[in-house]
């Protein structure tokens, strides 16, 4: 076990952070309210302690000023005047790490926010679900503060990430109802999420959920029976969710998405307008590169692959040879990329992808260096596998669809930020033999 010096974070510090992981999903009011009074309170101590050891810059202070950079420096030398309207969602990302690095938060501190997230998505997913099966026609499930499918689908394949580290960082002491509550609350979020019927989150969680299975980051008392048992686990809360999710459809005579929405009629290979099975992201794609050749450096300017029209691409991003003909039947215009890089290359140029790119690589990198201090200790099992689930959902799912902003990108930067204070070295923490 770890032993640890008395951490400098606060009750109402971590009461604050706790109520925005619970408010998250579900009020827009409350939780930006509870970002502003954690970020207030968190930054007053930093400038409190600016002087204690320890605190200088890092790399991670430059990887974090890089993507706020790119969003303030997008659309410099484009045609079309830059948007900023991207910056305040970018720097509440950032703040969340910076912050949690400067304040010293411990494993430990992080209890209770992950139980606040696990308990807020468990009423927003119940909300939503309810809303499916009580709507006049068939509707696409949403939690109510994230808002579109697609997002309410990451964030979900985040919390069910969530809901194994609570369970991973349950005691001996922990009885067997409290195991129990922490699975439903898994259940039901991994129950929404197949009612959501997207494809990417689906995919984003199956290679976190065999990463969890392969690499077991938490302690284990009889590694060979906890680990068989472990995986076994999984599989019977996901063979669980999908009986429940067929009941549901089954029991309740409705149909719980919009036609062709499902998974299932998701993965079959569509015709016409559909686009395909996927569903024009090559077009998507092959409008992002062209985009983003067309400005290298910085981009289009934040939200400006939704301003492209094919009479722009003419002239500026993909003109054709002299005396030839435009053709943009190859391009799908919409309100962004539906890729987390695609849309970074697109609206921020090479610089805003590099710096997308050089987060989710140290990202990696810290959860690669932490691997045996989550084995060594429960709390910190949680926190590394918090950390694991933003990272995965967000790399993965971020193929085909923007990922890292809003809500389900602020999830992800606390699992980063608990993962960036918790395991840096201190004085006062070491290893029991």
């Amino acid at each position: 076990m770890l032993m640890m010096s008395r951490s400098p974070v606060g009750r109402a510090e971590i009461g604050l952070l706790a109520a925005l992981l619970f408010t998250l999903p579900l009020l827009e009011v409350p939780k930006q309210l509870c970002w502003l009074g954690w970020a207030v309170l968190a930054g007053r101590a930093v400038w409190r302690d600016r002087a204690v050891p320890g605190g200088g810059p890092s790399v991670w202070d430059a990887v974090l000023a890089a993507l706020l950079a790119a969003v303030l420096l997008s659309g410099l030398g484009a045609s079309a005047p830059p948007g900023w309207r991207g910056a305040g969602d970018v720097l509440r990302l950032v703040s969340v790490p910076w912050l949690m690095m400067r304040r010293g938060y411990r494993a430990a501190d992080c209890r209770v926010p992950l139980l606040a997230a696990l308990a807020g998505t468990a009423v927003a997913s119940l909300w939503g679900l309810a809303r499916v099966l009580t709507a006049d026609t068939p509707v696409f499930l949403q939690l109510h503060s994230v808002g579109h499918v697609n997002h309410s689908a990451i964030y979900l394949a985040m919390t069910i990430g969530v809901a194994i580290a609570v369970w991973a960082g349950l005691g001996p002491a922990a009885t067997r109802r409290v195991r129990l509550l922490v699975a439903a609350t898994g259940l039901i979020a991994l129950l929404a999420l197949f009612v959501s019927g997207s494809r990417a989150a689906a995919l984003a969680l199956a290679v976190l959920l065999g990463l969890i299975a392969w690499l077991t980051p938490f302690p284990l008392a009889e590694p060979v029976r906890d680990r068989r048992r472990f995986r076994l686990g999984l599989v019977a809360v996901l063979v669980s969710a999908l009986v429940g999710y067929l009941a549901l459809a089954g029991l309740s005579g409705r149909t719980l998405q919009p036609e062709g929405a499902g998974l299932v009629g998701k993965f079959r290979i569509q015709s016409g307008d559909a686009g395909g099975l996927a569903s024009h992201r090559d077009r998507l794609a092959r409008l992002a590169l062209a985009a983003g050749q067309a400005y290298p450096f910085f981009g289009l300017g934040v939200d400006g692959f939704g301003r492209l029209t094919p009479a722009r691409v003419c002239a500026e991003i993909a003109p054709p040879p002299p005396g030839g003909v435009c053709d943009t039947s190859g391009y799908t215009f919409t309100a962004h990329a539906h890729s987390l890089y695609g849309t970074a290359f697109a609206e921020q140029g090479g610089f805003g992808l590099a710096a997308v790119l050089a987060l989710l690589a140290g990202w990696a990198a810290r959860l690669r260096r932490s691997l045996a201090w989550a084995r060594a200790d429960r709390d910190a099992g949680a926190v590394w596998l918090t950390a694991l689930s933003g990272l995965v959902i967000t790399a993965a799912a971020g193929l085909l669809n923007t990922t890292l902003h809003h809500e389900h990108g602020l999830l992800a930067m606390i699992g980063l930020g608990m993962l960036l204070s918790a395991s840096a070295p201190r004085a006062g923490r070491s290893q029991r033999p």
